[in-house]
């Protein structure tokens, strides 16, 4: 057993020792869209966190806990806040590069299911379930801050509705879309 422990250790730090490692934050603001026609959506802020990996001159990966959640106004006129957030994996292109070293890119992410709360005036009202992992495509715009510093601008649309449900009973389907305001440090 400390043979294994030695050799995953020693191997995770050759990984972590390469050049191409970066983290990356900053803020978010959501909303998503359900079929049901009749309600009403706003967009809601938030944060996310993650790690990423150059891998060559084009292609980055990474990981990270990003937000999904927004606003809707029910029937009853009642505005029910829909938040939480959710590990997602994503990987990028890069499409083209400016002399200053800006560049545009694109990728496709994935989110994994995750419990989002409803809450009504601050209250928690329930609980919402994603049945279902939220693909989405990004499309991205990154401005080099020196050597080791950027930041990204980013939009994210999911490419196909994503099942809410609370209880035993389905709630609604969603597209989710988000705008990102990243910094991010070389490591």
């Amino acid at each position: 057993m400390k043979k294994l422990l030695t050799i995953i250790l020693i191997s995770s730090s050759f990984v972590f020792a390469q050049s191409g490692w970066g983290v990356y934050g900053g803020f978010i603001t959501n909303s998503f869209e359900v079929e049901d026609k009749s309600l009403s959506y706003e967009s809601d802020n938030s944060f996310n966190i993650g790690i990423s990996k150059q891998l060559g001159e084009i292609v980055t990966i990474g990981t990270g806990l990003h937000h999904r959640g927004g606003y809707v106004t029910d029937v009853n006129n009642d505005k029910v806040k829909i938040d939480g957030h959710v590990f997602e994996l994503w990987s990028t292109w890069r499409l083209l590069t400016m002399d200053n070293g800006a560049n545009v890119w694109f990728g496709p992410s994935i989110a994994f299911k995750a419990d989002l709360d409803a809450k009504l005036n601050g209250d928690n009202i329930g609980d919402l379930k994603m049945e279902d992992t939220d693909l989405s495509v990004l499309l991205g715009f990154t401005v080099p801050m020196g050597d080791r510093n950027a930041i990204h601008l980013v939009f994210q649309e999911s490419l196909k509705g994503v099942q809410l449900s609370s209880g035993n009973q389905d709630w609604e389907s969603v597209m989710f879309s988000q705008i990102y305001l990243n910094f991010s440090r070389a490591l």
